[in-house]
């Protein structure tokens, strides 16, 4: 038994999870199945939303609006924190945040209001958004009693380019039906089949070190957010090829010595086929 258990790997381990076990020999047998099994059975993915519970600009977001907040508390699973709308605001300045610098310190500045924002999990070399930035970002906002006094602080639940807009959410949903299995019909096809030029634009992105693994909207809003598809399936092909890796959170080449063909990508082979059924 103790043998037999070196080779299973395990998913699910909480109260509210479904768990299973799979000898690894059998894991990409199990992934074949489960994917084909999703794509015949269970519903698209959808674009990404976020709740949002009211707009505010940093001057509002003052130690007595806070205040007033936090007389909804306790928060919880029935009662979430609210989370706040900050629209055209400016990246003003970049942390590590945390012992071992895992985590990033952001400050936002509206005119001459500032607000420091935490982002858990993404250390500021992996963080998408340089100093200089407009974006729109979504916080909770809370007291924080330091040394100085009591203080704003908010968490960074989610921030993207300035008008960005959810067309890249949309795009990107259609790609992961097709990543995934699910059925996708030719005019979506076509709308997520890159040219040459779009694989090598992002590329050279890329080579200049500015696309962050973790979150590419930034590179959505730079290429065209009506491009969003052909973005993901540029970066699916330069995967595919082994030309570039994930480094320290950021996406960057690796050294070949022969010269590929993009076209023989898997990806933009199967796009070019459904794409032909038009």
């Amino acid at each position: 038994m103790a043998d037999c258990a070196q080779h299973l790997t395990r998913f699910g381990g909480h109260a509210a999870a479904a768990g299973v076990e799979i000898e690894e020999e059998n894991l990409a047998a199990f992934r074949q199945t489960i994917n084909a099994w999703a794509a015949a059975h269970a519903a698209p993915p959808e674009a990404v939303s976020l709740r949002l519970d009211a707009a505010a600009t940093l001057g509002e977001l003052n130690l007595e609006n806070v205040g007033e907040l936090a007389r909804l508390a306790p928060f919880g699973r029935e009662n979430p924190t609210p989370v706040l709308l900050v629209q055209h605001a400016f990246v003003d300045g970049i942390w590590p945040m945390g012992a071992e610098g895992r985590h990033t310190r952001i400050r936002l500045r509206q005119g001459s209001d500032t607000l420091f924002a935490s982002s858990f999990g993404i250390a500021p070399q992996a963080f998408a958004y340089p100093v200089g930035s407009e974006v729109e970002a979504a916080l909770e906002v809370s007291i924080f009693n330091g040394r100085s006094g009591p203080m704003v602080s908010a968490h960074l639940k989610a921030i993207r380019p300035a008008e960005l807009g959810n067309t890249p959410s949309e795009q990107a949903a259609w790609f992961e039906a097709f990543r995934t299995g699910g059925s996708l019909d030719a005019a979506r096809a076509a709308a997520l089949l890159p040219a040459r030029a779009d694989t090598v634009s992002l590329y050279r992105r890329i080579r200049g070190g500015h696309v962050a693994a973790a979150d590419l909207q930034p590179v959505f809003a730079a290429e065209g957010p009506q491009n969003t598809g052909k973005t993901l399936a540029s970066l699916t092909a330069l995967q595919e090829l082994g030309l570039i890796e994930e480094q320290e959170g950021r996406w960057l080449p690796v050294p070949v010595t022969a010269k590929q063909d993009l076209a023989s990508a898997p990806v933009l082979q199967k796009l070019a086929e459904l794409a032909k059924q038009a």
